[in-house]
């Protein structure tokens, strides 16, 4: 069995870690203080600040003590949410693979290669054989979910996927720093123009017509540019909870990968077989 640590707990990362888990390996998710992602009825993002998540029939729990992983990842039908302040430093004592799903798409990856005996880079600007031993590309169209062993997956273009003739207007991004207000929820209608919060004086208006698909947490503190608002155009809104397209290509690549590698590495430990 093998025991994967997942970097983000947004809509990729959580995808990542209900594959794994239903494929029967043991899966631990990280994240840093306050995750803002919008796509939290699609994650385990909330139980950041509640404690526990259920998504996907999995429970998601918050593991504030590092001496009590072991216990948790054993635990069928939960995973075990580590804030990066509680992680334990050494992460090759316990994990066998280390997945970044944070989807930093504007960064430029740290190497992670070494760090667990196989690590996965999903984004932008990864390099499979510089900053992970695999890398999938997660951008939209024909290559979505491949999954490339040498080579970089490819940039960050910021032009999203075009829905009922809208592209980058269905998204709302927050105009500076600070802290994000909204009394909106997750389901909500909105027009175009509509004020549905605000970042200190500034305020934060629907772009289009349409459904709230996802929205950041309100009381926590952004950066300039983090994605606020996520609005579904379709006159009939989708299930804002449902695994979207993209991140469940994604993830099946990489429940694949992991699959791979640990029959590899079984047959290795066994050795060959006489017939």
């Amino acid at each position: 069995m093998t025991t994967a640590l997942i970097r983000g707990i947004g809509d990729v990362g959580s995808a990542v870690a209900l594959a794994l888990t239903k494929a029967g390996h043991r899966v631990a998710l990280t994240d840093a203080p306050q995750p803002a992602y919008c796509r939290r009825a699609a994650s385990f993002t909330d139980a950041a600040y509640d404690g526990t998540k259920a998504f996907g029939g999995v429970v998601g729990k918050i593991c504030t003590q590092s001496e009590l992983l072991p216990q948790m990842l054993a635990c069928e039908g939960s995973v075990p949410i580590v804030l990066s302040e509680h992680l334990p430093q050494d992460v090759s004592t316990w994990a066998d693979v280390l997945v970044d799903a944070r989807m930093r798409k504007r960064a430029i990856p740290e190497t992670q290669r070494g760090v667990t005996r196989l690590t996965i880079g999903i984004g932008p600007n990864f390099e499979a054989g510089v900053h992970a031993d695999i890398v999938i590309e997660s951008a939209w169209g024909d290559e979505l979910g491949r999954i490339i062993k040498r080579g970089a997956s490819r940039p960050f273009t910021g032009k999203p996927r075009n829905i009922c003739g809208y592209c980058e207007e269905r998204y709302v991004y927050a105009p500076e720093e600070g802290l994000f207000d909204t009394a909106y929820e997750i389901g909500a209608w909105v027009r175009a123009g509509e004020r549905i919060g605000h970042i200190g004086g500034r305020p934060v208006s629907a772009s289009i017509d349409g459904w709230i698909r996802g929205i950041t947490r309100a009381g926590i503190k952004v950066r300039a540019g983090t994605k606020l608002v996520d609005i579904d155009p379709e006159s009939r809104p989708s299930d804002p909870s449902r695994i979207g397209e993209r991140p469940a290509r994604i993830a099946q690549s990489v429940a694949l990968v992991v699959q791979n590698a640990a029959e590899n590495e079984e047959s290795r430990r066994i050795g060959p077989r006489n017939c």
